[in-house]
């Protein structure tokens, strides 16, 4: 990491500018992914700064060393604690659960892109060892996409199916998707629950969709069968974005359009033979430069 742009930046950065709305953080790749030279460095640089600090350990099932995250030698580095999140840890042992507990260092799991490439998450155990854990979604390009209502079933289903007698619920992974990621970004104070004082964070859901009737336990029903069209209205720190299930500040076609554009831009400079589907011209596409 450009440790001096860092310091630059942060001289820069202002919270105020966004309502307080967005936090600054580092992520660094650890002590599996550098040298100890440079792990070491940019640790004591982001506690020095006081930034929170995320790091995937998301080895791959086809890769050689993948059955062992070695999460407990980071300790003795002085590398864990509650400043730290860490995405995946998929093959942590009882040993690196025990040392995440301890430490106090947080998890983030994102189930449809563990199952895809890494294997299973560990919420049972990482839960009754006390560990924070909560939902992500890691990344919105293949397989994974931004609905977390998925990921909080995929979660669920897992679970079941991997530990006998879970007593994972939805009401449980309803939280870990709200107030735990809110707990985790150690952001609870503002956000993730509806309380006085914090932030008017919420989303409306419609239950009266065909796809959430019947409807015997609203929280499961909507962990279990809840879809982002049943979204019906969207509030961020009170502004409303999203009412009667319509977005009011952003015009999709637009959206839809630019996105097209850019594909097809990046696959021209590529080299790469444009797919059928992308090959619809618009006027806007006609003024991509892809040089």
């Amino acid at each position: 990491m450009d440790l001096n742009d860092l310091d630059r930046f942060r001289a820069q950065w202002t919270a105020r500018e966004t309502d307080n709305r967005i936090t600054l953080g580092v992520a660094l790749r650890g002590p599996f992914r550098t040298d100890p030279d440079v792990y070491t460095r940019e640790w004591e640089a982001a506690r020095k700064a006081q930034l929170p600090i995320t790091m995937h350990c998301d080895r791959c099932l086809r890769e050689k060393d993948c059955q062992q995250c070695d999460i407990a030698s980071m300790g003795p580095k002085g590398l864990l604690g509650s400043d730290l999140q860490i995405i995946h840890a998929v093959h942590a042992t009882e040993q690196d659960i025990a040392a995440l507990a301890t430490s106090r260092t947080r998890v983030s799991v994102s189930p449809q892109t563990e199952l895809r490439t890494m294997g299973f998450p560990k919420i049972t155990e990482m839960l009754a060892a006390g560990v924070t854990v909560s939902l992500s979604i890691d990344t919105t390009a293949v397989p994974a996409n931004a609905d977390m209502f998925s990921q909080m079933r995929c979660g669920l289903s897992t679970e079941m199916a991997r530990v006998e007698g879970s007593q994972l619920t939805p009401r449980r992974m309803l939280e870990m998707a709200t107030l735990d990621g809110a707990r985790d970004l150690q952001i609870d104070d503002k956000v993730g629950s509806i309380t006085p004082r914090k932030r008017a964070d919420l989303i409306l859901v419609r239950m009266n969709a065909l796809n959430m009737l019947p409807c015997s336990d609203p929280v499961d029903v909507l962990v279990l069968s809840g879809m982002p069209e049943n979204v019906d209205t969207v509030l961020v720190d009170g502004r409303v974005l999203k009412r009667d299930g319509k977005l009011l500040i952003a015009d999709l076609n637009e959206i839809v359009a630019q996105t097209r554009a850019s594909v097809i831009a990046i696959l021209l400079r590529a080299g790469w033979e444009i797919p059928t589907s992308l090959n619809v011209v618009t006027a806007m596409q006609r003024e991509v430069d892809c040089d």
